[in-house]
């Protein structure tokens, strides 16, 4: 299993920065690997709520279905999916950091199928996806709440 862990902080409270990234339909917007993501379950956000993920990788748009396994607003959130080669979770834990939001973000994968050789080398490579999936969290957050109206 190939796996990340980045910690980040935000000026904004956790109910706001949970609510950004449990709506993962913003991945696109800090993510530079991910093209677009669909919420294709019904109602509120929340336990169980779908989200389907277009990716950009090595010229290919894989999708990646994703269910939000655990919704503890607004101090934990667990997404999870798998497909016919890939399984994956992503935990990301929000506390108060004075008036602010540190977010710990992990995420792990596991090649399954004929890509099952590819674990080793995943595990090398998978850090720096997680640094470079991350890193646009903030300042996503921060654009976001700029434009959103009073």
């Amino acid at each position: 299993m190939a796996d990340s862990f980045n910690r980040l902080h935000t000026s904004h409270p956790p109910e706001i920065v949970f609510d950004f990234i449990s709506d993962f339909r913003h991945a696109s917007l800090w993510d530079p690997r991910t093209r677009r993501v669909i919420k294709v379950s019904e109602g509120p956000i929340g336990r169980g709520t779908r989200f389907l993920l277009q990716a950009d990788l090595l010229g290919l748009t894989p999708e990646f279905p994703y269910e939000i396994e655990v919704y503890e607003r607004p101090t934990r959130l667990v997404l999870v999916g798998r497909t016919t080669l890939f399984a994956y979770r992503e935990q990301i834990s929000f506390s108060a950091l004075g008036s602010g939001t540190c977010i710990d973000y992990r995420a792990a994968m596991t090649l399954h199928g004929w890509l099952v050789l590819g674990n080793p080398i995943l595990s090398l490579i998978y850090p720096r996806i997680g640094d470079d999936a991350t890193a646009g969290i903030v300042p996503a957050l921060n654009k976001a709440l700029e434009s959103a109206p009073s």
